[in-house]
């Protein structure tokens, strides 16, 4: 997983992706003034983070998760490190996984699960991290390094 790390997205994003082999997908982006500069993430994991709005199963293994931008269903919950019995409605989490499904309400299988609801500022920052980094990977802003 280290040589591949996760790629921070909203959830909405993941309707946008596009399989291109068995574990890797891409994310496409239009921007300029007539949208017609178009770059691309490659990715293999997903980054996302959200309000828990569902759980199932016995132990927990199927979650609904959701952001500002939509809904995911998040599976194989129960597989984690760490367990799954912190895992209730109205949590705040990060959610480290592969994309399965990217039509409808989109699928990640977890890798990782994080319980983020003790500090309300990592909900408040994350959709600002995901544009810097979004950004940042398509070269529509670039950090100003010493002496250049």
């Amino acid at each position: 997983m280290f040589e591949h790390p996760a790629h921070k997205l909203h959830i909405k994003d993941l309707n946008m992706c596009i399989k291109t082999s068995d574990d890797f997908w891409k994310l496409e982006f239009k921007f300029g003034e007539m949208l017609n500069t178009t770059k691309f993430i490659s990715f293999k994991y997903v980054w996302l983070q959200g309000f828990i709005e569902e759980t199932a199963g016995k132990e927990n293994e199927i979650l609904i998760v959701g952001d500002h931008s939509g809904k995911v269903r998040v599976t194989h919950c129960n597989t984690v490190p760490g367990g799954s019995s912190w895992l209730v409605k109205g949590k705040y989490c990060s959610v480290v996984g592969s994309l399965v499904r990217e039509s409808g309400m989109p699928e990640v299988a977890a890798i990782k699960l994080t319980d983020l609801s003790k500090n309300p500022v990592l909900a408040s920052m994350w959709p600002y991290e995901v544009e810097e980094l979004t950004k940042l990977h398509t070269e529509q802003a670039m950090p100003k390094l010493p002496g250049s």
